[in-house]
């Protein structure tokens, strides 16, 4: 309401029915009836802002300039039958306007503005953008800003981030649980690249990759090897999410960075930590105990190191043409029934300083399978799994020069379907140390071949060759 000089607070009264429909009679001022009409007009005769587009019955006692787009189904005598217009009270009557489409009100009441359209009322939200630096806190300790995570990705999501800043969420040292029954976790967010989700420092250093129990791919061994390296994770990791009843992590998009956080499955035959599309940094995550995938990659581009899979079908794996980048640290998957490090579906893992850890499997420790392609670091290892320690099936490719097998595999190193394995320098082990079948290949390097098919560098099972 701006300042008039007679004063805008001043006694106002509106037409009477003959001035609205004759017009205003010349002769000395009406103080009063001049203060509504100014007043009016101060006010660009439509309100720019509603107290409330979601109030159905007529306020008993408004005050002057209280303005509401009226609902559907209103009540009150004065109200009822002017559904999708805007009313406001001037201080002794209600003034009702059938707005053209396209006007946009907001209402104070909520975070949204409406627009009307030919149909009736549309609701936005109204867009806030943080301009700084922020830290939102995510944990049950006193002062923390959010008890859940979903509460703290709920007040996110009325957010926008401007270019060049960061909200870095802080999740608190705690046990926080998901209830699959009625609960799971999804997050996206169009800003998510300046969004970081980092758990507490760690109690202690990343464990190495040998820390990580894998003896056996059978399962009951699986099934110990698992509590026990669920141990081991909830004995370095402070903050730590229990998904129970079929819960489920899922991430979408891009995200500045992912750090320091567990995920622990019931055995419940679902997916654990999905991170699917856009662009990440994955740093001391662990998912395990899921009976699905324990933590998958899909469609997404992401910058990983020390990142732990464990149980269920599938460890780590990369899908739908994911890309993985390990430049330090490790990948590892454990105690998986079918793979414990995967890449599918034209999928690609790439270690440039970093390696590749798997063991215990029922099928196979580390494997390309679906026109994908893993690089693994000179120190990696694959151990005691059943099937073989490395695969490359179904035109997939595997270059692991200096990768060790260890255990008694069916076989160490295997190719199939017109696939290619690179093993320069590798240590092999298994009853057969290297099986190339239907059109695939391996370079054996100058180690040993051991009892391995086709001979070496002859052609055999149906056009396939193994080098040295």
């Amino acid at each position: 309401m701006v300042d008039l000089p007679f004063g805008a607070n001043a006694t106002r009264r509106v037409p009477t029915a003959v001035e609205a429909s004759t017009g205003f009679p010349c002769g000395a001022a009406d103080q009063s009836l001049f203060n509504f009409l100014a007043w009016l007009s101060s006010r660009n005769a439509i309100p720019t802002a509603v107290n409330s587009a979601t109030t159905s019955a007529e306020p008993g006692s408004p005050a002057a300039g209280d303005a509401y787009i009226i609902p559907d189904g209103a009540t009150g005598s004065n109200w009822t039958g002017q559904a999708d217009k805007v009313a406001m009270w001037t201080g002794a009557d209600w003034v009702f306007w059938d707005v053209a489409a396209g006007t946009i009100l907001v209402a104070d009441d909520e975070d949204v503005f409406y627009r009307r359209t030919a149909s009736g009322w549309l609701a936005y939200p109204l867009v806030q953008v943080i301009r700084e630096d922020t830290e939102i806190t995510v944990g049950t300790d006193t002062g923390d800003d959010f008890a859940t995570f979903a509460e703290a990705f709920e007040w996110l999501s009325n957010y926008r981030i401007a270019v060049g800043y960061t909200v870095t969420v802080s999740v608190g040292a705690q046990t926080f649980t998901l209830d699959g029954s009625g609960e799971s976790l999804s997050f996206s967010h169009p800003d998510g690249i300046r969004i970081e989700i980092n758990g507490a420092t760690l109690l202690g250093s990343f464990p190495s990759q040998s820390a990580w129990a894998a003896n056996g791919g059978g399962s009951s061994t699986r099934a110990t090897d698992l509590a026990a390296n669920v141990t081991l994770a909830e004995s370095v990791l402070a903050s730590r999410v229990y998904c129970d009843n079929g819960a489920t992590v899922l991430f979408t998009g891009h995200f500045k960075k992912i750090s320091n956080l567990g995920f622990f499955g019931d055995g419940t035959a679902v997916d654990g930590l999905v991170i699917s599309g856009g662009t990440s940094e994955v740093e001391n995550v662990v998912a395990l105990g899921f009976g699905g995938k324990n933590l998958a990659f899909q469609a997404a581009q992401s910058t990983v190191s020390n990142i732990v899979g464990c149980g269920g079908q599938h460890g780590v794996i990369a899908i739908s043409g994911s890309h993985l980048t390990c430049p330090s640290g490790y990948i590892a998957g454990f105690n998986a029934s079918i793979d414990g490090v995967t890449a599918s579906q034209m999928s690609a893992i790439y270690c440039t300083s970093g390696n590749i850890y798997a063991g215990g499997c029922e099928q196979y420790g580390v494997r390309a399978d679906s026109n994908a392609g893993i690089t693994a670091g000179s120190a990696s290892q694959s151990r005691n799994s059943t099937s073989a320690s490395y695969a490359a099936t179904l035109a997939s490719r595997v270059n692991a020069p200096g990768a060790t097998s260890i255990g008694t595999p069916s076989v160490g190193f295997y190719s199939n379907e017109g696939s290619f394995i690179g093993a320069t320098g590798c240590t092999a082990s298994g009853t057969t140390y290297y099986l190339a079948n239907r059109g695939s290949s391996i370079d054996a390097g100058s180690g040993s071949v051991g009892a391995s098919s086709p001979t070496v560098n002859t052609v055999g099972n149906e056009n396939s060759y193994i080098s040295q």
